[in-house]
């Protein structure tokens, strides 16, 4: 998304600068021109002692990016400054160059700087916090200012202001799909219409993602309502050992011809194979702030299934454009992708709804416009 919007201002006359970290500098990009210079700090520890040996290292290369960042402004004296997802490179880049004249304009699109402010809040120990304090180079999360941000979704801005961020003079801008790949939903069938229902998630492959909720849900609807020719595909990649209990726990199930890990598939492949699809499903049990998959697969006229927690609420319109359902319910799960199977005439409808939606709300090119507006109002 950060690419769109960067090449979106470039073509609208503005010279953007990237400053970024070498996290997937393996795979072809616009930020092959950018300053690879952050260092990433990945979340990779499997005992108490290696937790904390990653925590003293990202607070050595928080710091180290802090200067580096400082550095490369000072050099380049732009009229603002974007902070686009500093989760892998750390909030003490904002620290270091908070002093400086120039508008910081944070873009906010996860729910981490709110969950590690509410960690930070929490009543612990003198010595405790003074770690806490070390962690974060001695600056406190509460000194952040928020005022000028732009936030991804109505649910994520809530998030930041119940945690105790001061939000107002910020923006909701949700994250947009390009007018030029926006798809028309093929017409269904007779046979289509008789067959059963391919349902498609697509993601990381985690545990906080709910996907054991979805072979469940599966499992349901295959034992309790014998749906016939029912699959779930699962595009991603993600933790091996999740993926093993996946496949040990659809194989005890019976599922081993109905859940198909498909890997990973590039992104014009995958808007591709949307068409291959009844419903793409997200049950999703931890908080997300937007919900990008859902308006990508509702672009190509896919209705949706979304858990009822964060960003998916701001675009999901229960019974119009797809469904909401309780996170961590197989049950209710099942019980909706029954409903969908049984009214699959319905299918048609739902996805140019869904389509509706996206020319309506979510393309990329009224997202640039909306940064383009905030960021001049912010310089003026």
């Amino acid at each position: 998304m950060c690419e769109k919007m960067v090449l979106g201002l470039n073509q609208k006359g503005h010279d953007v600068s990237v400053l970024a970290s070498s996290y997937g500098s393996s795979r072809p990009s616009f930020l092959h021109a950018a300053h690879r210079k952050l260092h990433y700090l990945e979340e990779k520890y499997r005992n108490p002692f290696q937790r904390r040996f990653m925590q003293l290292q990202h607070a050595y290369l928080g710091c180290r990016n802090s200067v580096i960042a400082r550095r490369l402004i000072e050099e380049l004296s732009p009229d603002a400054v974007l902070l686009w997802n500093l989760e892998g490179v750390s909030s003490q880049v904002y620290f270091g160059i908070s002093d400086l004249d120039i508008p910081l304009v944070w873009v906010l699109g996860s729910h981490w700087l709110a969950h590690d402010k509410a960690e930070f809040d929490e009543p612990v120990s003198f010595l405790k916090r003074y770690y806490r304090l070390g962690m974060l180079g001695f600056n406190a999360l509460n000194e952040i200012r928020l005022e000028q941000s732009i936030f991804v979704s109505h649910s994520l801005a809530q998030s930041y202001k119940k945690v105790g961020f001061e939000i107002e003079g910020s923006v909701i801008i949700p994250n947009g799909v390009q007018e030029s790949q926006i798809g028309a939903r093929k017409e269904i069938e007779d046979d289509d219409i008789a067959r059963g229902l391919q349902i498609v998630y697509v993601g990381r492959i985690e545990p906080e993602k709910g996907i054991d909720i979805a072979v469940e849900a599966l499992h349901i609807i295959l034992e309790e309502y014998h749906i016939p020719d029912v699959s779930l595909t699962l595009v991603g990649i993600g933790e091996p050992e999740y993926i093993s209990a996946l496949e040990q726990s659809a194989s005890q199930k019976g599922l081993n011809d109905s859940v198909i890990f498909a890997g990973f598939l590039e992104h014009d492949q995958l808007m591709d194979k949307y068409a291959e699809y009844d419903v793409l499903i997200l049950p999703t049990l931890q908080f997300e702030g937007f919900g990008l998959t859902l308006i990508e697969a509702m672009s190509q006229g896919l209705p949706v299934i979304a858990s009822d927690i964060g960003g998916p609420k701001d675009i999901v319109e229960h019974g119009k454009n797809g469904y909401l359902v309780t996170p961590g319910d197989a049950g209710a799960l099942a019980g909706q992708l029954l409903a969908l199977w049984e009214e699959r005439h319905k299918l048609p409808e739902l996805g140019k709804a869904a389509i509706d939606t996206i020319r309506e709300k979510f393309t990329a090119e009224q997202m640039i416009n909306n940064y383009e507006d905030f960021i001049e109002a912010a310089v003026a």
